[in-house]
């Protein structure tokens, strides 16, 4: 007698496998299986034979392949039938869950079962996103120190960041978010964008802008830039005299320069104001500022430039005072700072200048700075309205009316420059 061992993904293909080379005559000795089916490989079943001498009596064999065939009337046949079509539907249940939902050929049941794991899947989603917000609440609640005990839901992570990066006063920001928190619709309280687009809104609202309009309709308008050395103020007054004159209003100007210093500021001024064919006068002290005033008279707008100097020099700064003093006309005073300027920079200038009583803030350098909150945070402390953004260096193209959306924008997002041509 000699055994052989045939191999099968199922019982029967390995059955199958032992009649073909053993033929009908060969005895089964075992069955057994070797490994389990799993996602990536299927089951693996053997079967032992053992195949008789031709010459032995043929019907004393027992466990013949004969009794191992689909023969109705046989239970061992059943039973292996059995086994089959149990191996066969488990492969079908696990190909079932493969298939998408949408699958026309589906069982029945399967589709019942499939949208029975889907609801368990999105049960399991849910809780896990609830432990997930969980967390996030531990670590936000963990960190409050860091934003000195500030209590705000985490939902309000995003938009305390931006807010904390920009530059803004710590107070200010606290200011923000509880009005935004105390004021805002609960149901809009759990989305982020929601709580942005809200936030942004306030902000908005709080930032004071100068109508340009109002501020033109008056006559006689006497116009000083005054503020620190290098904000621009030189440029930005070159800008203006070009959009009063002939940009956006056709009104006669006439500009006058206190600044002796500077030569090369001087002359700068000198050649704008002849390629705009406008009356430009100097003054060195406050009888030939007087003249200046009185030979510009005709003009429906003056606009005069100061010289420039450090926060710290008063000397210069009560200088400026003694001529808006002297003045016969009330003078507007704009106070020139720079965007990149920081916070406490930008409060000591405001403090040292707030003696010549300025009207309104001119912010320049948008270009040059990535942080805008400090700005924000100066017109609440002086409580000063801005008029006027520049942009960049070119006479007279980077100019702008101050916007209070823009100034948004650019204290959450930062500035957008312009693309270079």
């Amino acid at each position: 007698m000699k055994l052989y061992t045939f191999m099968g993904n199922s019982p029967a293909e390995a059955l199958k496998k032992a009649q073909e080379v053993c033929g009908k005559d060969a005895l089964v000795v075992s069955t057994k299986q070797l490994k389990k089916r799993s996602i990536t490989s299927p089951a693996l079943h053997e079967v032992v034979v053992a195949l008789e001498n031709r010459d032995k009596d043929q019907t004393t064999k027992h466990n013949s392949l004969d009794e191992y065939q689909p023969k109705k009337s046989s239970s061992q046949n059943s039973k292996i039938d059995k086994n089959v079509i149990l191996e066969i539907s488990s492969q079908a249940k696990e190909l079932s869950k493969k298939v998408p939902q949408n699958t026309p050929y589906q069982f029945n049941e399967d589709f019942k079962k499939d949208k029975l794991n889907e609801s368990k899947l999105q049960e399991q989603i849910k809780i896990l996103n609830e432990k997930l917000d969980s967390i996030a609440s531990m670590v936000w609640e963990e960190r409050r120190k860091d934003r000195d005990n500030l209590i705000i839901p985490p939902e309000f992570a995003t938009i305390y960041a931006s807010a904390k990066n920009s530059g803004m006063a710590k107070e200010h920001i606290e200011e923000l978010m509880k009005a935004t928190i105390k004021e805002m619709p609960t149901y809009m309280k759990r989305s982020p964008s929601s709580i942005e687009r809200y936030f942004q809104v306030l902000l908005k609202k709080m930032i004071p802008i100068r109508d340009e309009s109002i501020f033109l309709n008056r006559q006689k308008r006497r116009v000083m830039l005054v503020g620190p050395t290098g904000v621009g103020k030189t440029t930005t007054l070159a800008k203006l005299a070009a959009r009063y004159s002939f940009l956006e209003y056709d009104l006669q100007v006439g500009i006058i320069t206190l600044d002796s210093y500077r030569i090369g500021a001087v002359e700068q001024l000198y050649t704008y104001a002849k390629m705009m064919k406008i009356p430009i006068e100097s003054a060195l002290d406050g009888s030939d500022f007087k003249k200046a005033l009185q030979r510009l008279d005709y003009c429906d707008i003056i606009l005069i430039d100061t010289i420039g100097s450090s926060q710290y020099d008063k000397a210069k700064i009560d200088k400026t005072y003694s001529l808006v003093k002297e003045s016969p006309i009330k003078i507007d005073l704009n106070l020139v700072i720079s965007a990149p300027t920081k916070l406490n920079d930008l409060k000591e200038i405001y403090k040292n200048y707030s003696i010549l009583e300025p009207n309104s803030l001119i912010v320049t350098k948008f270009d040059e700075s990535r942080d805008f909150g400090n700005i924000f945070s100066l017109t609440l402390e002086s409580n000063l309205a801005l008029s006027y953004f520049t942009t960049g260096q070119e006479v007279p193209d980077d100019l702008q009316i101050a916007n209070a959306e823009f100034l948004t924008n650019s204290i959450l997002k930062g500035y957008k420059h312009k693309e270079s041509s």
